[in-house]
């Protein structure tokens, strides 16, 4: 090792050591507390001295005789300070030289050799050194600046390990807490979401300290913390958030509020479960259900009641609705903002130059380690309240269709198989129209009196086909052909790639035949529906009260199927009767009694039933006791008599 003399100097130019760091004789004389750097001449290899100029932001003495390096001078204290940004260094090597042993294993993927080495390319390019392919990379100096570091300074940072065990902090022992490549805990501090965890792996730490304009000495602490965001495109971004700490006094705890707690072993095997469970919903179109309290809004209210969500981070972010947007702004929401605006340019380039985006993209499995660092959101679409927003993934499941709701219609069965035939084909049909995308999709439309079944119709479809059902009400698509044109695309070109089934009720507006009204406006909607639902290439159905000779015949001419509901008999009465009681937990109600009850409530549609059982329910709840025949009389008779039916007098 180069030895430099009491001034500072190296004692021979023409004598320069393979190693990069020149420790003075005297260093632990605590009036002279510096460390010199010498830049090599005419290396190849990694230089310590530029980083550490870099990482100290230190000043360079340029050379006094010709042929001699430049001096860089760095107080041990500064570098103490940076510890943290060393052991990061030594970190990013130790996992790069790893990517080069993966990238030749079989248990291993492309993906984790990208992220392994990802950071310390990107440091590399940043201090103007160049890596060959399957080069072994080596820090001369580096392992021994960070030994002797560790030495000088063994007092404190065994200070600091003996609070840690006692779960408490000093400023000055956050260093080593936050050390490079342990994994932490979050609840809410880095994301904004009280209460939802996540794990997240330290990747640097160190301490800046100076002067104020006042004169007073100013300290802060930085820490950053990797974590992993679906930004769309079946695409991972993995991002550092940045922790930073001003300085206090005295002793604080470490209570996962103010500083994150260390993960343990069963919370990280915990937490990787459900980052399998957020690849695979943030990797395609999911559809599952939520929770009460499960999902924000865009305006940030949690829901008062659960529903169904498609996960769609793609969408989300066209309607400004992404990750980062958590009820409080968290200290990593500038780092998920960053990664999806890298997405967004990324998407915009052409594909020689994607890699060059700032940001590192991940595609499924990811990398194993990464797991339990997924974030504790997705963002989706409520189908239940037809509003964006954000899902806590701890709270959402898998959607538990029910198959019976179909058997449940009551249908002829010819029309039921008819149903059943058309919606199960529709994926392999073959198109036979001329032009491309045109009449692809399959329009239904469902006629009759109200409560007859034509929603539930609709609502079977989606349950049996195992798809999201937006509904439309006529209220959304507004009042003019420009509104209407807009909104619908809208949400034909939302529902397209999710291959959701869409529900218009009560659409004669769209459907009246033009020949019959001298409204201007009430035609050319007609005729905007008629362009957009022929270019549809999902299912459509479109409800409605009027019969089939009030349509307009070109509307008539691009259905694949009209089906007409007449009212109830009393077969069918007693078919949703059961269907209706069925689904209630405590019953004391004979076959006899429903069949008694659909004789005597004719003219009763299935709304009003479900109504009256509904209520019953309540009722026996209320009572504390099983559901009775008693209890549906009551109810119906009540639900009935608002609709001047008669049937109360009957009970």
């Amino acid at each position: 090792m180069t030895v430099v003399n009491q001034e500072g100097l190296i004692t021979s130019a023409n004598t320069v050591s393979s190693t990069a760091v020149v420790w003075q004789p005297h260093l632990d004389d605590t009036s002279n507390n510096t460390l010199v750097f010498f830049v090599e001449r005419r290396s190849t290899t990694f230089r310590l001295e530029p980083i550490i100029r870099q990482i100290c932001q230190a000043q360079v003495r340029p050379p006094i005789r010709p042929g001699e390096p430049s001096v860089t001078t760095v107080e041990v204290t500064h570098l103490y300070d940076c510890l943290g940004l060393l052991r990061a260094l030594q970190y990013d090597v130790q996992q790069y030289n790893q990517s080069i042993l993966s990238g030749t294993t079989t248990t291993s993927t492309d993906e984790e050799a990208r992220y392994l080495s990802y950071r310390f390319q990107r440091q590399a390019t940043a201090h103007g050194f160049k890596l060959m392919d399957g080069m072994h990379v080596e820090i001369p100096g580096l392992d021994e600046l960070v030994s002797y570091l560790q030495e000088r300074f063994a007092d404190k940072i065994q200070w600091a390990r003996t609070m840690m065990k006692e779960e408490a902090l000093e400023y000055e022992t956050l260093a080593e807490y936050y050390a490079p490549g342990q994994v932490f805990v979050d609840t809410g501090l880095l994301s904004g979401l009280a209460g939802a965890k996540f794990v997240t792996k330290c990747r640097s730490s160190y301490y800046r300290r100076g002067k104020t304009s006042s004169g007073s000495v100013a300290s802060t602490f930085t820490a950053s913390f990797e974590c992993v965001v679906a930004v769309g495109y079946q695409r991972f971004a993995v991002v550092e958030a940045t922790f930073t700490q001003s300085k206090f006094d005295g002793t604080r705890r470490i209570n996962g509020v103010e500083f994150l707690q260390k993960a343990t072993p069963d919370l990280l095997e915990r937490l990787a479960a459900r980052g399998r469970i957020y690849q695979d919903m943030c990797e395609k179109h999911t559809l599952v259900e939520y929770n009460v309290g499960a999902f924000y809004s865009n305006g940030g209210r949690p829901s008062r009641s659960g529903g169904r969500l498609v996960v769609d981070a793609t969408e989300a972010w066209l309607h400004n609705v992404h990750p980062a947007k958590a009820p409080a702004d968290g200290m990593a929401a500038d780092a998920v903002l960053e990664g999806l605006q890298a997405m967004a340019r990324f998407q915009r380039q052409p594909a020689e130059n994607r890699d060059d985006v700032g940001a590192l993209f991940l595609k499924v499995p990811l990398v194993e380690s990464l797991l339990p660092c997924t974030w504790p959101v997705v963002c989706g679409f409520s189908l239940t309240s037809r509003t964006w927003g954000l899902a806590m993934v701890d709270l959402l499941s898998p959607v538990l269709f029910r198959d019976k709701v179909f058997e449940d219609l009551v249908l002829p069965a010819a029309r039921k198989r008819l149903l059943r035939a058309l919606i199960t084909s529709h994926a392999h049909r073959t198109n036979v129209d001329v032009l491309p995308g045109k009449g692809e999709g399959l329009i239904f439309l469902l006629h009759g009196s109200p409560g007859t079944g034509k929603t539930l119709t609709a609502e079977a479809v989606a349950e049996v086909l195992r798809l999201p059902l937006y509904r439309v009400s006529m209220g959304e698509l507004g009042t003019t052909p420009d509104q209407l044109e807009e909104r619908l695309q809208k949400i034909f070109d939302l529902c397209s790639p999710w291959n959701a089934i869409v529900l218009i009720d009560e659409a004669e507006i769209l459907l009246e035949s033009r020949r019959q009204s001298s409204d201007l406006v009430r035609n050319a909607m007609v005729c905007v529906m008629l362009r957009l639902m022929e270019y549809f290439p999902g299912i459509l159905f479109l409800t409605t009260n009027t019969g089939m000779d009030c349509l307009d015949p070109a509307i008539v001419s691009r259905l694949t199927c009209a089906l007409h509901y007449e009212g109830l008999d009393e077969n069918g009465r007693y078919q949703v009767f059961r269907a209706a009681v069925g689904r209630v937990k405590e019953v004391q109600v004979t076959d006899d009694d429903l069949a008694w009850l659909a004789k005597v409530s004719e003219g009763v549609n299935g709304r009003q039933i479900k109504n009256s059982v509904q209520l019953a329910t309540a009722l026996s709840l209320y009572e504390k006791e099983s559901l009775k025949v008693d209890h549906l009389k009551e109810t119906l008779a009540m639900t009935t008599n608002l609709t001047e039916s008669g049937l109360k007098s009957e009970l």
